[in-house]
Parts: structure tokens; sequence; C-alpha cells
């Protein structure tokens, strides 16, 4: 229940604690999606830029009436 981010910002490798609704919310969305390369890819199968990552969250904290 750990998750490896390898190639992080500067270049290191993280470890995080992974809870088992998150589990269950990447085991839904790779049966839906069924990435090739990243987990989470653009249209073309190319990685998310960082400010592609910030809109995303930008408007779901939106969304959520998160400031």
């Amino acid at each position: 229940m750990v998750i490896t981010f390898k190639h992080g910002k500067g270049n290191k490798d993280r470890l995080t604690i992974l809870s088992q609704s998150v589990l269950n919310d990447l085991r839904t969305y790779y049966k839906e999606w069924k990435p090739k390369t990243y987990l989470f890819e653009g249209k073309k199968g190319n990685p998310y830029t960082a400010t592609s990552v910030l809109k995303i969250i930008k408007n779901a904290a939106q969304k959520a009436n998160i400031r």
C-alpha cells in the first residue's frame, strides 16, 4: 500500500502511502481509460505537463468550492 513516484521534482524518487479508497478509484480509472505508458496520459499518450495538472487541480477545486 505504498506508491513510488519515479523522477519527481529534483529528479528524485518519492514514496507515499496509498489508501484503500484511492486504490479502488485507481482501479476504476485504469479499467476505464486503459493507459499504455503513463498512469495519467494526455490525449496523445504523452505525460501531462505541470501546467496541465495545475489546470485540472484548479478546476476540481473550483467545482468543490475549495479556495
